[in-house]
Order: structure tokens, then C-alpha cells, then sequence
């Protein structure tokens, strides 16, 4: 989403609030795609190869090649699964050949 027309691209994440087990609302934050590009190109530099981390969409969020922009639609096989907390977030890690 480019956020009030300002070249600022925002990823938007929400999740379910449990409290004893009784659903009692939910959360979010917006985080701006620079943000999660700089927590992330350091460990994809590590990857040694050239990689990309895809939403579900297979945007582009993060990427260690100059050339491959971040929301970039790229189609590429499955990759691997990126968790939090053991929990499927929609996001792959990907190999570019």
C-alpha cells in the first residue's frame, strides 16, 4: 500500500487476542516495508546466494540482489516456510537462480 501517496510502503500485520482462552479482540501495527527490509537484509546477506523473502502474493518484502525491488511480483517455486513462534506467517524464503 503506498501510505498517503508518499512512496511509503506499509505492511500491515494483525492478530487475534486470547486471554484464557476466550477471544477478547485483536491487534495490529503497520510497519513501514523499510523497516522489515533493514531487519531482515542482514540475515538474507548471510544466505551466501542470491535470496528473497516473498509474502504470499509473491511480492518481494526483502531481497539481497540490487536488482529485485522490494513488492516486485516474482514467480518462483516454493520456498521455505518462515515461522514465528511455530506458526505459518505466509512468508517464504527463496532462492533466485
Amino acid at each position: 500500500m503506498d501510505y498517503l501517496a508518499r512512496n511509503a510502503y506499509i505492511l500491515t500485520f494483525g492478530a487475534p487476542v486470547v486471554v484464557d482462552g476466550r477471544f477478547v479482540g485483536t491487534s495490529g501495527a503497520d510497519v513501514r516495508v523499510t523497516v522489515m527490509e533493514n531487519m531482515l537484509l542482514p540475515i538474507l546477506l548471510c544466505a551466501g546466494v542470491a535470496a528473497a523473502v516473498l509474502n504470499v502474493d509473491g511480492r518481494v518484502v526483502a531481497s539481497n540482489v540490487a536488482d529485485v525491488a522490494g513488492g516486485e511480483r516474482l514467480r518462483q517455486p516454493d520456498g521455505i516456510a518462515l515461522t514465528i513462534d511455530g506458526m505459518d506467517v505466509g512468508w517464504r524464503l527463496h532462492r533466485l537462480d
